[in-house]
């Protein structure tokens, strides 16, 4: 007879990586539930739980890129939110070892792959925000899907690593222009960053130079692969 995946030494494995201990267990366990095993299923959490990511992502985009546009701080949180990127958090975690799926889904593979796993995952922050706080899943968070990510490092400091261990050269900025201040309208610089050795230049505005320089380097980070 196959094991269950929610007996309680599996579900306490998987509390222990997670480094959150659920007060209310039929929460975790409705979180690992597919949809192709039962009509009471992880759907619902799917749909919280990607709602409180992104809340958590978005403040941290917003706090830690101060010059990027809404435009540059969507994609980036799309970057980060994809469903390859949680599904292999949810691998690491060992989900895909503690999902109750339904007999075709095991056959089939569907309840491992990319797409389930990384809607369990949001599930999963979702149990949490619902058996503690936004500032516990902030936590959660913070300690499995946001530490390989871009927005743990500035910009520049992420593109000089990237340009260095690449190609062992360090970007350079140069001041372009500084457009006159009025009483109504504040200056904005423009930077120019170069990375020679890939004969790559981008731009950045702000009202500081340090702000023109932010910008130009999240725009070469699109244009040096990782």
């Amino acid at each position: 007879m196959a094991s269950n995946p929610h007996d309680v030494k599996t579900l306490s494995a998987l509390q222990a990586r997670l480094g959150y201990t659920f007060s209310n267990t039929e929460v975790l366990k409705l979180a690992l539930t597919h949809s192709s095993y039962s009509a009471t299923n992880n759907v619902r959490l799917e749909f919280l739980g990607d709602s409180v990511l992104r809340l958590i992502l978005s403040d941290e985009l917003f706090h830690t890129l101060p010059s990027a546009d809404p435009g540059t701080l969507t994609q980036q949180r799309i970057d980060c939110e994809n469903n390859v990127h949680l599904a292999e958090v949810a691998r690491t975690l060992g989900i895909d070892q503690c999902m109750l799926l339904g007999r075709g889904a095991r056959r089939d593979g569907g309840g491992h792959s990319n797409s389930s796993l990384a809607g369990a995952m949001e599930a999963l922050v979702a149990a949490v925000y619902l058996d503690s706080s936004l500032a516990t899943v902030r936590d959660v968070v913070f300690a499995h899907i946001v530490p390989h990510l871009p927005i743990n490092k500035h910009p520049k400091t992420l593109l000089q690593e990237r340009v260095m261990q690449q190609l062992g050269v360090l970007p350079s900025y140069e001041l372009k222009s500084t457009e006159d201040s009025s009483r109504d309208v504040k200056p904005q610089v423009m930077v120019q960053c170069v990375v020679d050795a890939l004969e790559l230049a981008t731009e950045g505005q702000g009202a500081t130079r340090k702000e023109a320089e932010t910008a130009a380097a999240i725009e070469m980070l699109r244009l040096v692969p990782a």
